[in-house]
């Protein structure tokens, strides 16, 4: 990709000024790596401190079939969007 530092922080959410009232939930894979795993909670913890309301959820899979649950609207992640969706609607 060819970033240099200053560049790839300033196109990484984890930086982004995080707007009072912004949500963001991350979900991954439960075999993701540590490290993939990490990585999604820091920036959840970032946008937390910046006011946005936030949530981390692991599901089964990884990075390439986690959102596979998306195809089954009874599955445990359909619900999780579906509350998300109740949430911010209000």
């Amino acid at each position: 990709m060819r970033l240099d530092a200053e560049e790839a922080r300033r196109v990484s959410p984890l930086f982004w000024p995080v707007a009072s009232g912004r949500v963001l939930n991350a979900v991954v894979g439960d075999l993701e790596s540590g490290e993939f795993k990490r990585q999604s909670r820091t920036i959840v913890e970032a946008w937390r401190k910046g006011l946005a309301q936030t949530g981390y959820q692991e599901f089964p899979g990884n990075h390439f079939t986690v959102l596979d649950a998306l195809a089954d609207p009874a599955s445990a992640m359909v619900a999780c969007i579906a509350e998300l969706a109740q949430q911010v609607s209000r």
